[in-house]
Protein backbone atom coordinates (compact mmCIF):
# COMPACT_ATOMS: atom_id res chain seq x y z
CA UNK A 1 0.00 0.00 0.00
CA UNK A 2 1.89 2.90 -0.98
CA UNK A 3 1.15 6.81 0.19
CA UNK A 4 -1.44 7.47 -2.87
CA UNK A 5 -3.87 5.05 -2.38
CA UNK A 6 -3.61 5.15 1.66
CA UNK A 7 -6.04 7.09 2.97
CA UNK A 8 -6.82 8.49 6.20
CA UNK A 9 -9.72 5.16 6.63
CA UNK A 10 -6.82 2.88 6.12
CA UNK A 11 -5.00 4.37 8.87
CA UNK A 12 -8.33 4.90 11.39
CA UNK A 13 -8.61 0.96 10.75
CA UNK A 14 -4.47 0.19 12.06
CA UNK A 15 -4.85 2.24 14.74
CA UNK A 16 -8.53 0.99 16.14
CA UNK A 17 -7.45 -2.57 15.61
CA UNK A 18 -3.81 -1.75 16.77
CA UNK A 19 -2.40 -3.70 13.04
CA UNK A 20 0.88 -3.19 14.75
CA UNK A 21 4.04 -4.52 16.63
CA UNK A 22 7.22 -3.62 17.82
CA UNK A 23 10.48 -4.91 17.24
CA UNK A 24 13.56 -4.73 19.83
CA UNK A 25 17.43 -4.66 18.91
CA UNK A 26 19.52 -4.54 22.43
CA UNK A 27 22.47 -1.69 23.14
CA UNK A 28 25.54 -2.98 24.29
CA UNK A 29 27.96 -1.59 27.15
CA UNK A 30 31.32 -1.67 25.82
CA UNK A 31 33.20 -1.64 28.72
CA UNK A 32 31.35 -5.07 29.94
CA UNK A 33 29.63 -6.35 26.97
CA UNK A 34 26.27 -6.39 28.60
CA UNK A 35 23.21 -5.33 27.29
CA UNK A 36 22.48 -1.58 28.27
CA UNK A 37 19.04 -1.53 26.99
CA UNK A 38 16.96 -2.17 23.94
CA UNK A 39 15.32 0.09 20.87
CA UNK A 40 12.01 -0.32 20.26
CA UNK A 41 11.08 -0.25 16.94
CA UNK A 42 7.30 0.40 15.35
CA UNK A 43 6.15 -2.08 12.21
CA UNK A 44 3.19 -2.56 10.29
CA UNK A 45 2.60 -4.74 7.76
CA UNK A 46 0.38 -2.56 5.54
CA UNK A 47 3.34 -0.21 5.05
CA UNK A 48 6.63 -1.13 5.03
CA UNK A 49 8.46 1.90 5.80
CA UNK A 50 7.75 3.43 9.43
CA UNK A 51 9.23 6.42 8.71
CA UNK A 52 6.34 6.68 5.88
CA UNK A 53 3.89 5.76 7.92
CA UNK A 54 4.63 8.22 10.81
CA UNK A 55 4.23 11.05 7.72
CA UNK A 56 1.03 9.77 6.46
CA UNK A 57 -0.51 10.21 10.36
CA UNK A 58 0.87 13.71 10.48
CA UNK A 59 -0.64 13.92 6.98
CA UNK A 60 -4.17 13.02 8.27
CA UNK A 61 -3.93 15.28 11.67
CA UNK A 62 -3.48 11.36 13.39
CA UNK A 63 0.30 11.54 14.41
CA UNK A 64 -0.14 12.36 18.38
CA UNK A 65 -2.71 9.25 18.49
CA UNK A 66 0.10 6.80 16.25
CA UNK A 67 2.58 7.98 18.30
CA UNK A 68 0.71 7.66 22.52
CA UNK A 69 -0.39 4.55 20.82
CA UNK A 70 3.31 3.07 19.76
CA UNK A 71 4.67 4.04 23.01
CA UNK A 72 2.01 2.56 24.88
CA UNK A 73 2.25 -1.00 22.46
CA UNK A 74 6.53 -0.75 23.03
CA UNK A 75 6.23 -0.53 27.23
CA UNK A 76 3.42 -2.82 27.46
CA UNK A 77 5.36 -5.56 25.40
CA UNK A 78 8.49 -5.22 27.08
CA UNK A 79 7.58 -4.58 30.77
CA UNK A 80 5.17 -8.43 29.80
CA UNK A 81 8.15 -10.28 27.97
CA UNK A 82 10.31 -9.12 30.46
CA UNK A 83 8.74 -9.27 33.71
CA UNK A 84 9.09 -5.72 34.32
CA UNK A 85 12.03 -3.72 33.48
CA UNK A 86 15.74 -5.00 34.10
CA UNK A 87 17.11 -2.38 31.65
CA UNK A 88 16.14 0.68 29.89
CA UNK A 89 14.20 0.61 27.09
CA UNK A 90 14.53 3.61 24.12
CA UNK A 91 11.21 4.70 22.33
CA UNK A 92 11.27 7.38 19.79
CA UNK A 93 8.58 10.23 19.79
CA UNK A 94 8.20 13.04 18.32
CA UNK A 95 8.50 16.74 20.17
CA UNK A 96 4.67 17.57 19.01
CA UNK A 97 4.27 14.53 21.27
CA UNK A 98 6.15 16.07 23.93
CA UNK A 99 4.84 19.34 23.99
CA UNK A 100 1.16 18.22 23.48
CA UNK A 101 -1.19 18.83 26.44
CA UNK A 102 -2.69 15.20 26.99
CA UNK A 103 0.59 13.70 26.84
CA UNK A 104 1.43 14.65 30.67
CA UNK A 105 -1.76 12.58 31.17
CA UNK A 106 -1.27 10.09 29.25
CA UNK A 107 1.97 9.13 30.98
CA UNK A 108 0.52 9.04 34.38
CA UNK A 109 -2.32 6.60 32.95
CA UNK A 110 0.90 4.39 32.05
CA UNK A 111 2.98 4.68 34.70
CA UNK A 112 -0.38 3.44 36.66
CA UNK A 113 -1.06 0.56 34.66
CA UNK A 114 2.93 -0.67 34.42
CA UNK A 115 5.62 -0.78 37.75
CA UNK A 116 8.82 0.37 36.00
CA UNK A 117 11.78 2.68 37.49
CA UNK A 118 10.62 6.19 35.43
CA UNK A 119 14.66 6.49 34.80
CA UNK A 120 14.89 3.52 32.72
CA UNK A 121 12.38 4.92 29.98
CA UNK A 122 14.50 6.68 27.35
CA UNK A 123 12.25 8.98 24.92
CA UNK A 124 14.33 9.60 21.68
CA UNK A 125 13.30 12.68 20.35
CA UNK A 126 12.62 11.56 16.68
CA UNK A 127 14.90 14.26 14.37
CA UNK A 128 12.30 13.76 11.09
CA UNK A 129 10.44 17.02 12.81
CA UNK A 130 11.95 19.90 13.11
CA UNK A 131 11.93 21.76 16.78
CA UNK A 132 10.58 25.41 16.03
CA UNK A 133 9.86 26.21 19.36
CA UNK A 134 12.72 25.80 21.99
CA UNK A 135 11.43 27.20 24.90
CA UNK A 136 8.21 25.21 24.77
CA UNK A 137 10.21 22.06 24.09
CA UNK A 138 12.67 22.66 26.64
CA UNK A 139 10.05 23.14 29.32
CA UNK A 140 8.64 19.87 28.44
CA UNK A 141 11.40 17.95 28.66
CA UNK A 142 12.58 19.48 32.41
CA UNK A 143 8.77 18.15 33.25
CA UNK A 144 9.50 14.59 31.89
CA UNK A 145 13.28 14.73 33.60
CA UNK A 146 11.58 16.02 36.92
CA UNK A 147 9.43 12.66 36.64
CA UNK A 148 12.13 10.58 36.15
CA UNK A 149 12.20 9.61 32.57
CA UNK A 150 15.16 10.51 30.51
CA UNK A 151 15.82 12.08 26.98
CA UNK A 152 18.35 11.48 23.83
CA UNK A 153 18.89 12.52 20.35
CA UNK A 154 18.51 10.16 17.81
CA UNK A 155 20.56 10.35 14.99
CA UNK A 156 22.58 13.08 15.42
CA UNK A 157 24.31 14.62 12.54
CA UNK A 158 21.38 13.66 10.01
CA UNK A 159 18.69 15.89 9.95
CA UNK A 160 17.55 18.98 12.18
CA UNK A 161 20.32 18.26 14.52
CA UNK A 162 22.59 20.48 15.27
CA UNK A 163 25.31 21.33 18.06
CA UNK A 164 22.49 24.30 19.34
CA UNK A 165 20.61 20.80 20.37
CA UNK A 166 23.11 19.50 22.22
CA UNK A 167 23.43 22.47 23.91
CA UNK A 168 19.94 23.65 24.72
CA UNK A 169 18.26 20.37 25.09
CA UNK A 170 20.66 19.28 27.59
CA UNK A 171 19.85 15.47 26.66
CA UNK A 172 20.70 12.35 28.92
CA UNK A 173 21.78 10.42 25.75
CA UNK A 174 22.97 11.36 22.09
CA UNK A 175 23.06 8.76 19.11
CA UNK A 176 24.95 9.15 16.56
CA UNK A 177 24.01 8.54 13.20
CA UNK A 178 25.46 5.24 11.63
CA UNK A 179 27.03 7.64 9.36
CA UNK A 180 29.65 8.15 11.80
CA UNK A 181 30.27 3.95 12.31
CA UNK A 182 30.35 3.45 8.65
CA UNK A 183 33.95 2.68 7.97
CA UNK A 184 35.02 4.51 10.80
CA UNK A 185 38.26 2.33 11.37
CA UNK A 186 39.65 3.97 8.21
CA UNK A 187 38.18 7.71 8.73
CA UNK A 188 40.77 9.90 10.78
CA UNK A 189 37.91 12.44 11.01
CA UNK A 190 35.12 10.64 12.35
CA UNK A 191 37.39 9.06 14.89
CA UNK A 192 38.33 12.26 16.08
CA UNK A 193 34.83 13.97 15.91
CA UNK A 194 33.73 11.25 18.32
CA UNK A 195 36.56 11.81 20.60
CA UNK A 196 35.59 15.45 20.97
CA UNK A 197 32.16 14.23 21.66
CA UNK A 198 33.23 11.69 24.30
CA UNK A 199 35.08 14.77 25.82
CA UNK A 200 32.43 16.90 25.93
CA UNK A 201 29.82 14.33 27.11
CA UNK A 202 32.03 13.88 30.11
CA UNK A 203 29.84 12.16 32.79
CA UNK A 204 27.15 14.21 32.16
CA UNK A 205 25.72 12.67 28.69
CA UNK A 206 26.18 9.10 27.40
CA UNK A 207 27.04 8.96 23.63
CA UNK A 208 25.83 5.94 21.72
CA UNK A 209 26.98 5.01 18.41
CA UNK A 210 24.51 3.43 16.02
CA UNK A 211 24.76 1.25 13.20
CA UNK A 212 27.87 -0.97 13.61
CA UNK A 213 28.26 -3.51 11.00
CA UNK A 214 31.95 -4.10 10.92
CA UNK A 215 34.00 -5.90 13.70
CA UNK A 216 36.52 -3.58 12.84
CA UNK A 217 34.29 -0.32 13.03
CA UNK A 218 33.73 -2.23 16.43
CA UNK A 219 37.02 -2.38 17.52
CA UNK A 220 37.58 1.19 16.91
CA UNK A 221 34.84 2.36 18.76
CA UNK A 222 36.02 0.43 22.28
CA UNK A 223 39.55 1.89 21.00
CA UNK A 224 37.97 5.36 21.58
CA UNK A 225 35.87 4.38 24.78
CA UNK A 226 32.68 4.82 23.37
CA UNK A 227 30.54 3.91 25.94
CA UNK A 228 27.42 2.14 24.23
CA UNK A 229 26.89 1.01 20.67
CA UNK A 230 24.01 -0.54 19.12
CA UNK A 231 24.11 -2.29 15.35
CA UNK A 232 23.41 -5.44 13.20
CA UNK A 233 27.30 -6.75 13.60
CA UNK A 234 25.63 -7.38 17.38
CA UNK A 235 21.78 -7.94 17.30
CA UNK A 236 19.52 -7.53 14.77
CA UNK A 237 16.06 -6.13 15.52
CA UNK A 238 13.48 -9.00 16.70
CA UNK A 239 10.84 -9.78 18.45
CA UNK A 240 10.99 -10.16 22.35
Amino acid sequence: MDNIKFSKKDLDTILSKKMFYHLYQPLYNLSNWKIYGYEAFFRTEQVNNPELFFLLAKKYQKLYELDILSIFHAIATYWRKRKGFESKLFINIFPSTIIHPEFTRFLNEVTSIFTFKTKNIVFEINEQEEITDFSLIKKAICSLKEQGFQIALDDVGKGFYSLRHLIELEPDFIKLDKYFSHNLSNCEKKQNLIKSLIDYCNEEIVLILEGIEKAEDLAIAKVLHVPIVQGYLLDKPSIL
